[in-house]
Protein backbone atom coordinates (compact mmCIF):
# COMPACT_ATOMS: atom_id res chain seq x y z
CA UNK A 1 0.00 0.00 0.00
CA UNK A 2 1.11 3.65 -0.47
CA UNK A 3 -0.32 6.40 1.13
CA UNK A 4 0.42 10.13 -0.72
CA UNK A 5 -2.12 12.93 -2.19
CA UNK A 6 -1.52 13.45 -5.68
CA UNK A 7 -3.57 16.65 -8.16
CA UNK A 8 -6.92 15.72 -9.85
CA UNK A 9 -4.80 16.09 -13.24
CA UNK A 10 -3.39 13.94 -15.63
CA UNK A 11 -0.35 12.88 -13.93
CA UNK A 12 -2.18 12.25 -10.60
CA UNK A 13 -4.74 9.73 -12.41
CA UNK A 14 -1.79 7.64 -14.27
CA UNK A 15 -0.24 7.80 -11.52
CA UNK A 16 -2.62 5.80 -9.66
CA UNK A 17 -3.42 3.50 -12.21
CA UNK A 18 -0.07 2.71 -12.63
CA UNK A 19 0.69 1.60 -9.53
CA UNK A 20 -2.94 -0.16 -9.01
CA UNK A 21 -1.43 -2.10 -12.39
CA UNK A 22 1.85 -3.15 -10.32
CA UNK A 23 -0.19 -4.59 -7.26
CA UNK A 24 0.09 -1.75 -5.31
CA UNK A 25 -2.78 -1.03 -2.87
CA UNK A 26 -4.29 2.75 -3.43
CA UNK A 27 -6.62 2.14 -0.62
CA UNK A 28 -4.82 5.51 0.50
CA UNK A 29 -3.83 7.30 -2.22
CA UNK A 30 -5.63 11.01 -1.63
CA UNK A 31 -6.36 13.51 -4.08
CA UNK A 32 -5.82 17.33 -3.52
CA UNK A 33 -8.97 19.62 -5.27
CA UNK A 34 -6.90 22.58 -5.98
CA UNK A 35 -2.83 21.48 -5.85
CA UNK A 36 -1.02 19.34 -8.84
CA UNK A 37 0.21 15.91 -8.47
CA UNK A 38 4.31 16.96 -7.33
CA UNK A 39 7.10 16.58 -9.54
CA UNK A 40 10.80 16.48 -8.91
CA UNK A 41 13.19 17.13 -11.85
CA UNK A 42 16.78 15.62 -11.55
CA UNK A 43 19.73 17.50 -12.67
CA UNK A 44 23.12 16.56 -12.83
CA UNK A 45 26.32 18.40 -12.68
CA UNK A 46 29.79 17.57 -14.79
CA UNK A 47 30.67 15.26 -12.17
CA UNK A 48 27.61 12.99 -11.91
CA UNK A 49 26.42 14.96 -8.61
CA UNK A 50 22.51 15.33 -8.85
CA UNK A 51 20.56 18.68 -7.25
CA UNK A 52 16.67 18.33 -7.29
CA UNK A 53 13.74 20.51 -8.16
CA UNK A 54 10.60 20.33 -6.83
CA UNK A 55 7.05 22.05 -7.85
CA UNK A 56 5.77 23.83 -4.77
CA UNK A 57 2.91 23.76 -3.58
CA UNK A 58 2.25 19.92 -4.71
CA UNK A 59 -0.70 17.62 -3.41
CA UNK A 60 1.40 15.54 -1.49
CA UNK A 61 1.88 18.86 0.73
CA UNK A 62 -1.79 18.15 1.13
CA UNK A 63 -2.11 15.10 2.76
CA UNK A 64 -5.02 14.44 5.19
CA UNK A 65 -4.84 12.34 8.18
CA UNK A 66 -8.17 11.30 7.98
CA UNK A 67 -9.79 8.29 9.80
CA UNK A 68 -9.02 5.75 6.60
CA UNK A 69 -4.82 6.79 6.90
CA UNK A 70 -5.42 6.25 10.58
CA UNK A 71 -6.34 3.13 10.36
CA UNK A 72 -3.95 2.13 8.85
CA UNK A 73 -0.91 3.77 10.90
CA UNK A 74 -2.92 1.59 14.19
CA UNK A 75 -2.38 -1.64 12.04
CA UNK A 76 0.83 -1.11 11.26
CA UNK A 77 1.49 0.00 14.48
CA UNK A 78 -0.11 -2.97 15.91
CA UNK A 79 2.68 -4.85 13.90
CA UNK A 80 5.55 -3.23 14.33
CA UNK A 81 4.81 -4.12 17.97
CA UNK A 82 4.21 -8.03 17.40
CA UNK A 83 0.72 -7.32 17.25
CA UNK A 84 0.36 -6.36 20.64
CA UNK A 85 -1.77 -2.86 21.31
CA UNK A 86 0.23 -0.54 23.45
CA UNK A 87 -0.63 0.54 26.77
Amino acid sequence: AVATCLGKDQLGKEAQRRLALNGVRTDYVQFHSEWETGMATALLDSNGDATYEFNTPAAWDGLCLDSNLNCLIQHEEQQSNGGKEEE
